[in-house]
């Protein structure tokens, strides 16, 4: 380049950022002769792509960068536009790369810094930059730490089919971003917090012994509470079963032989030396070996359906008993950008509801423009106004949007409230948009979550995005409304902010504030919806958070991680805090699966197991297992156990049992249990405290299975706990798993 000439781009730099020189020469695309500005080339993978050095459209300054390529959005990059001039920098400094955007397109562009030495690549995509329209100038911005090692920085841009848009003032200058508050705390229209009145779960099954009776344990029982329990038959009037009131569990087994002949018990509490009568249950007759509560479920047209993907559990019409909201047929559609693999959705979603006893009350249709697979459709259902019944709320589109392939990349979408009586249309409000996001993968990747922001009201959460831009809003349901509260996006955040989500996302008070937090992954939003802490190690495969090491105050957050790591493939924290306690030193390169329970009784608090994976060929294979202690102390970890297990309080002890196969099995021990054949997480839906499995058989029935084991003690049903409850709910979508709780059953008094 002429000294003349480039002492005058010198000055347009200058001048276009205000007085701070650039540190990425030509930043502003200022300089330059011919067909492209300096320092700058740019590369095509299609003959339609039009890049061109523009006059006299800019941020600011003269010239800026557009471009402008036909075609829907698919994988890989379809252009990219490449600094040649590197930036030397320091390590350990910290920086912010930025740079302006113009979109009128709603596909994403990424500026990308690679870190070098001595000419060497040594960190490839040391940090990017999503930008995202449509949108008028924008600056999009992320901040990062340079790695010991690197000493100059490379930038590029990359962008997909479909873009359509201007780019200028490029920049990586020195600084830090702090994300500033972005609402007030919230303050619901309830008054006292919104909670389920559940009934007594009354339950009697047939056993070869004679008939065990279960019931809940409520929160706000007396602490001196006692029941007596009659039989009925079909003649004479109904017979206590024991003759002093029963104490010390919420079971019986009655053995007498007059329970042969029982058609139903009743149960009622004695309190101040009086009868009140709470609850009265047929007798179920199962099958051999079998002990369940069977459902028979009124299809419409009498059409009945096995192939149930989602269960949405929630009292729809205030009567104290759990109802059903299914979302089916399954799906089968892959979800990668890999265009040879993904397929068509055969089907349309429907959601039916049912009542808890197997009275179908509404079904909705989800149309074509929901896709198969859990990630295109995310139902949850949740008392969200406080009436004493459940809504149910669900992600919608309009019409058919499907394009040639038969994907849904365009289109109005929706969080919509439906009441779970009727099926009818509350509210609705826009879901967070596509904009933005790196490809279809990353932008179907859809959650709804209930937080108690204000410590009163549910809130509703509707979540976008796992792996890399995520986009979190609440909403309160007032009246007909879903009234905004707060939004999160992390695009413009820093760097340990980006990519950290999980595939199921947990609200709990974490700080002891009495307000929820919503916990993402790697990371917590506060109920303001300002960012609380993140470990920065990445997306999650496994979150749970929990009392998990009752001997410290406070919950503790186990992550297993999917992000390549050198430590913290498995990693436990602090909630309040996100503080690490304790992280795998081994280096990972995908923890996968894995699981949080308490599982032996000689160690105090919950193990946490975790699985490190590669592919080999198109087959994953496991190169490395885990079982650690809540306070990371390793234990012989059983090669059996694959990705990880579903574990369930099944027996009467306070620890977990493994689900293997068809079986129930203690760990370490030889005690097995037969069970059928599920598709579904364990849940405390009938009689104490343990847990039970759902099975849709293939004439239409639900078939709640329990235990039948007699309890040792008596524990508060775990559907009142509030991290439980939400879990549960959260099953509704996502990869779902079994809840944690918000203490130790082991570490707790039983009352």
């Amino acid at each position: 380049m002429k000294p003349l000439l480039f002492s005058w781009c010198l000055l347009l730099a200058a001048i276009a950022c205000a007085g701070e020189p650039l540190s990425v020469f030509n930043g502003g695309f200022e300089c330059g002769a011919g067909a492209q500005p300096e320092s700058w080339t740019w590369g095509k993978s299609t003959d339609a792509l039009r890049i061109e050095w523009t006059k006299g459209i800019a941020h600011q300054g003269q010239r800026a960068v557009k471009v402008q390529v036909p075609g829907e959005l698919g994988p890989g990059a379809a252009w990219s536009l490449t600094c040649v001039a590197p930036i030397p920098v320091a390590p350990g400094k910290n920086c912010i790369a930025s740079f302006w955007l113009k979109a009128a397109c709603d596909r994403a562009v990424t500026l990308v810094v690679d870190g070098y030495d001595k000419g060497r690549l040594v960190k490839s995509r040391l940090i990017s930059v999503l930008g995202f329209g449509p949108c008028d100038w924008t600056r999009f911005e992320r901040a990062f730490a340079v790695p010991a090692g690197v000493s100059a920085l490379r930038l590029r841009f990359d962008g997909k089919l479909g873009s359509d848009l201007l780019l200028d003032d490029v920049e990586v200058r020195p600084g830090e971003l702090s994300c500033q508050p972005v609402g007030k705390p919230v303050e619901g229209h309830v008054q006292s917090r919104v909670d389920e009145k559940l009934d007594r779960g009354l339950v009697a099954v047939r056993r070869p012994e004679g008939v065990y009776v279960g019931w809940r344990l409520l929160r706000h029982d007396p602490e001196n509470i006692a029941f007596h329990l009659y039989r009925e038959t079909k003649s004479g009037e109904p017979v206590r079963v024991a003759p002093s009131p029963i104490g010390a569990t919420t079971d019986f087994f009655d053995t007498a032989p007059e329970a042969k002949k029982a058609t139903g018990y009743r149960l009622c509490a004695i309190q101040f030396g009086r009868e009140q009568e709470l609850s009265v249950c047929r007798v179920e007759t199962c099958d051999p070996g079998m002990a369940y509560r069977a459902i028979p479920l009124a299809w419409p047209g009498n059409q009945p359906v096995s192939d149930v993907e989602k269960v949405g559990i929630g009292d729809l019409d205030g009567d104290g008993r759990y109802d059903f909201v299914l979302k089916h047929p399954t799906g089968s559609v892959l979800l990668w950008d890999d265009y040879t693999k993904w397929k068509r959705s055969p089907d349309t979603y429907k959601i039916d509801a049912f009542n808890a006893d197997g009275k179908h009350l509404w079904r909705r249709d989800l149309g074509w423009g929901i896709e198969h697979r859990n990630w295109f459709s995310p139902i949850i259902v949740h008392d969200l106004n406080g009436d004493g019944r459940a809504e149910v709320a669900a992600k919608i589109a309009e019409g058919d949007p499907r394009n040639e392939r038969g994907r849904v990349v365009d289109g109005p979408e929706w969080v919509a409230v439906w009441d779970g009586l009727t099926g009818k249309e509350i509210a609705r409000a826009p879901w967070p948009s596509r904009a933005g996001f790196e490809s279809f993968n990353f932008c179907s990747r859809n959650q709804l979550a209930v937080a108690y922001l204000d410590g009163r009201t549910p809130c509703l959460i509707v979540l976008r995005g796992t792996y890399g831009l995520m986009k979190v809003e609440a909403y309160e349901l007032v009246g007909n409304q879903l009234r905004p509260l707060w939004k999160f996006c992390n695009a413009n955040a820093p760097a340990k902010y980006w990519g950290q989500g999980a595939h199921f996302t947990q609200c709990a008070d974490v700080d002891g504030d009495g307000r929820d937090e919503v916990v993402l992954g790697s990371m917590a939003l506060d109920d303001t919806g300002v960012p609380l802490w993140s470990t920065g190690k990445g997306h999650p495969d496994g979150l749970f958070v929990g009392d998990i090491d009752p001997l410290r105050p406070g919950l503790e957050m186990y992550n297993n991680v999917e992000t390549r790591n050198t430590t913290g493939g498995m990693i436990l924290v602090e909630a309040a805090t996100g503080k690490t306690l304790w992280e795998l030193q081994t280096p990972t390169s995908h923890c996968h699966g894995g699981f949080c329970a308490d599982l032996d009784p000689a160690e105090p608090g919950l193990e946490c197991f975790g699985v490190d994976k590669k592919l080999v060929g198109d087959k994953d294979q496991i190169v490395g297992s885990w079982l650690k202690t809540a306070t990371g102390k390793p234990l012989k970890t059983p090669t059996d156990w694959g990705f990880g297990k579903v574990t369930i309080y099944w027996d009467a002890d306070p620890q977990k049992e493994l689900i293997t196969g068809r079986s129930i099995h203690k760990y370490q021990g030889a005690s097995r249990w037969p069970i059928p054949s599920y598709r579904f997480v364990p849940v405390d839906l009938l009689g104490d405290w343990r847990e039970e499995l759902l099975e849709f058989t293939d004439k239409g029935e639900l078939r709640i299975h329990l235990s039948a084991i007699p309890a040792k003690d008596r524990r508060v049903c775990l559907m009142q706990d509030p991290i439980y409850r939400r879990d549960i709910a959260m099953c509704a979508m996502a990869y779902h798993r079994p809840a944690m709780l918000s203490y130790c059953p082991a570490a707790r008094n039983p009352r």
